[in-house]
């Protein structure tokens, strides 16, 4: 069950850092999705200014993340659900075989959230230059350290 549970810590951490640098951002008057996360301005800023973002990749990508955010936010509350969900299981201290159909649940919803990421990475290739692709890349890899402490 420790196993499960780091691998499912581990994987969540990293659906997080991949997905939310791309899923994170929002309408300016919407509230941010992560706590901790300051939205889509800022969010915005960070890339304009690390990845040397012109006006037009600027309006491309801020379009893109405002229709995926909208269109994967069904998903993302569904594994938040889906956590609660696993919580509340393991506090009321169910049988391995109900935790076990939470934990396939959401490991199948989180391989759809990482299929989102791929797609937003898959159109933000067609937005980036090569350079910036890289850049983009190693924002990542820093911003995993980061959360690792």
């Amino acid at each position: 069950m420790k196993k499960i549970m780091r691998g499912l810590f581990v994987g969540s951490l990293a659906v997080s850092l991949l997905a939310g640098f791309a899923l994170a951002v929002r309408a300016e008057d919407e509230k941010p999705m992560m706590e901790g996360d300051e939205g889509g301005p800022g969010r915005i800023e960070r890339m304009k200014e690390k990845l040397g973002l012109n006006d037009d990749q600027i309006t491309k990508i801020k379009d893109l993340f405002k229709k995926k955010g909208q269109e994967n936010k069904p998903l993302r509350d569904q594994v938040k659900i889906d956590m609660d969900t696993l919580q509340q299981k393991v506090d009321s201290k169910v049988s391995d075989g109900e935790i076990k159909k939470v934990l396939d649940a959401l490991s199948a919803d989180r391989q759809k959230l990482e299929s989102a990421r791929r797609e937003i990475e898959d159109q933000l290739k067609t937005i980036l230059t090569p350079t910036q692709q890289a850049k983009f890349v190693l924002s990542m890899k820093e911003r995993g350290r980061e959360m690792m402490g």
